[in-house]
């Protein structure tokens, strides 16, 4: 996907196509006619779609594989039926796959053919193609399939998804189209707007805010006369300049109550649980806890390269659990299990720890002399690090750059030159952001604790 500034990213949550009618949705003052409201918004930003600024994600939940042609009798014909009717020969192979990646990657394709066939219906030349989700399910939606799993796993997958991708992509602005969205769909992907807004802010250092818009169309009528004229209403707007913040670390993952008699479905949540916990209650505790109080310079220490890298085992991991989700099929019928739900809070904790290390690495490469074995230089941490913290509150940059500031010249104090002991203070360490005078050792414009960080930490309790 292109890099231009200002860039917009455009999520859809989109239920059954099958099942929407014809209508007339109006947007900035202008009318357009579809079985979507995606296009109109589309539409509605042409030329800076045209222009490669805007790219599009649409959620999908796996139930599609459980398309029924009987159930979309009925109603008025629309291109968004024709398409799927046209396309379905993809979800026919959806159910004869052998794995659930299988399963989710030709329902990723019938959505892009979806789309494209809608385009190409309604004549219109766009280069935009999506990225699709296909994001788990639960209950038996059409009546066929069944999907056994946690809620909590459509908001997981779609943030880990969402949050790899906007690693290496920068939007200024997210646009959320909730209007085709079912059950389940638009209330957690709001929840996901905030997340997803921090992991830009903490990755990205040109953005200073990123804009978060969300529609939602009038309700289809039951009973019409005609096209109907539907508004696309702006539901949410708000300019998010600081991070979310969790207050507690969970375990990545967790055995449904179901499936905890099932030896199989156990070996694979410990092995998940064990990996995952080295990770997030190692690396990833150290990194956010550093970011929480703020400890600008033991976030430094908890991102060394090596420490980075061994983060990249999450999606190890996550993919090891997807991989075990089960087919059972009868007949006609069938039913996905999902035994291990994986927990979006514990997913988000990661993707914060991954976009700081990206962030404060991709800084070290570009500040070479900054740092040396001998610390970190002051000016790296007032000039590179103490931004990050504006971003998690506002105040935490100015706190951090006055407590650099009292370190004096390049030498410092001689009360800052070290010594034999270091007794960390809950108290003193979070007012003075981690700068505590026992515990760092200050020389020719370099500072480094005079303890192991992790041991400090310990004696915190953090």
């Amino acid at each position: 996907m292109s890099e231009k500034p200002d860039r917009e990213l455009l999520i859809a949550t989109w239920g059954d196509p099958a099942k929407w009618s014809e209508a007339k949705y109006l947007i900035g003052g202008k009318e357009y006619g579809h079985c979507t409201s995606l296009i109109p918004i589309l539409l509605s930003m042409r030329e800076r779609v045209e222009t490669g600024e805007v790219d599009l994600v649409i959620i999908v939940l796996d139930s599609l594989i459980d398309y029924n042609p009987s159930g979309t009798i009925g109603g008025s014909p629309s291109f968004c039926r024709t398409c799927v009717e046209e396309c379905s020969g993809i979800l026919e192979k959806a159910r004869e796959a052998g794995s659930y990646a299988e399963i989710r990657s030709r329902i990723s394709e019938f959505i892009e053919k979806v789309f494209n066939c809608l385009l190409e219906k309604y004549g219109i030349d766009f280069s935009v193609q999506p990225r699709v989700i296909v994001a788990p399910a639960i209950g038996s939606p059409a009546g066929n399939w069944r999907f056994i799993g946690g809620l909590k796993d459509f908001e997981s997958i779609v943030l880990k998804e969402l949050g790899d991708f906007l690693l290496s992509a920068k939007y200024s602005k997210i646009i959320v189209d909730l209007t085709h969205g079912i059950n389940f769909m638009p209330s957690l992907t709001m929840r996901l707007i905030p997340r997803l807004a921090s992991i830009l802010l903490l990755r990205h250092p040109e953005l200073s805010s990123v804009e978060a818009v969300v529609y939602n169309s009038d309700p289809y009528p039951l009973k019409r006369n005609g096209t109907p004229l539907l508004n696309i209403n702006e539901d949410y707007r708000e300019t998010l300049e600081t991070i979310q913040l969790i207050h507690s670390i969970p375990h990545l993952t967790e055995l449904l109550d179901r499936f905890k008699t099932d030896e199989h479905a156990l070996q694979v949540y410990k092995k998940a649980n064990k990996l995952s916990n080295e990770i997030l209650f190692g690396v990833v505790k150290h990194i956010y806890k550093s970011l929480y109080y703020p400890l600008p310079l033991a976030l430094c220490y908890f991102t060394s390269p090596d420490d980075c890298k061994s983060l990249d085992k999450v999606p190890s991991i996550i993919k090891d659990v997807l991989d075990y989700v089960r087919i059972v099929r009868d007949g006609s019928k069938g039913t996905i299990e999902r035994p291990v739900s994986i927990e979006p809070d514990a997913v988000y904790a990661y993707l914060i720890s991954k976009a700081v290390c990206e962030r404060i690495n991709e800084m070290t490469d570009s500040t070479s002399g900054l740092i040396t074995k001998g610390g970190w230089s002051l000016e790296f941490l007032e000039k590179s690090v103490a931004p990050i913290y504006k971003k998690v509150h506002k105040a935490f940059e100015t706190l951090i750059k006055h407590e650099i500031s009292k370190l004096g010249d390049k030498g410092g104090p001689p009360r800052y030159r070290g010594g034999s002991q270091c007794n960390p203070d809950n108290r003193i360490m979070v007012a003075h952001a981690g700068f505590q005078n026992d515990c760092i050792d200050v020389s020719d414009g370099l500072v480094k604790y005079i303890k192991d960080p992790e041991e400090i930490f310990e004696s915190l309790k953090l």
